[in-house]
């Protein structure tokens, strides 16, 4: 009798066993799998990233062009003519409208912002938040610019500025952004050259 109790307690024994060693086996294949499919997304994300980058790269180009042709129009009248009149800063400011004074870049952070939401940016490298954070941060920082452009341009004809004012304010704004362009512009392709490199 004491033989077949002392089975029955060994039986029950490797029963609880085996069911803890099965519980665990799952919590760490659980864990595993979770960990596989969360380096995958960091994977997806990051690709989807760099294509973001390309793309915001080729949209900061076009409107750097743009607005370095503007910058170059104002200043070779500056340089065919020393007395402005009224009416050749009305010429001037004409000409330039005709063309669009601002065609900034419409940049897209849609990646960047779901890596972010879905708190995976601890995932990235070192290495790799090195080159990308950078380069959304002088992007935001060029979003900044032009906005505050954009409201002072909407706000000018309320005061009723002169033409020498509107095209003094429209030089240094297109200044403005095409330096903040520029320096995203470097940003952009430090990060991509790397990052491409890496891929």
């Amino acid at each position: 009798m004491k033989e077949l109790h002392k089975q029955a307690l060994i039986k029950i024994f490797a029963e609880m066993i085996s069911i803890v060693v099965a519980v665990l086996f799952a919590l760490w294949a659980n864990n595993w799998w979770a960990e596989v499919q969360r380096d995958q997304e960091v994977e997806v994300l990051t690709k989807a990233i760099i294509g973001e980058l390309e793309e915001d790269l080729i949209k900061l180009e076009q409107a750097h062009l743009h607005h370095s042709s503007q910058l170059s129009v104002i200043t070779q009248q500056r340089q065919l003519k020393t007395n402005f009149s009224e009416a050749d800063y009305q010429s001037l400011n004409e000409q330039l409208y005709r063309k669009g004074v601002y065609q900034p870049a419409d940049l897209d952070f849609t990646y960047w912002e779901i890596l972010m939401d879905k708190g995976l940016i601890a995932e990235l490298s070192n290495e790799q938040l090195r080159l990308i954070k950078p380069a959304y941060k002088v992007m935001k920082r060029y979003q900044t610019t032009w906005q505050t452009i954009a409201a002072n341009a909407v706000n000018m004809p309320i005061f009723n500025a002169s033409e020498q004012d509107k095209l003094e304010t429209t030089d240094k704004s297109i200044s403005q952004i095409w330096w903040a362009e520029k320096l995203a512009i470097k940003k952009i392709q430090t990060a991509l050259k790397t990052l491409n490199n890496a891929h």
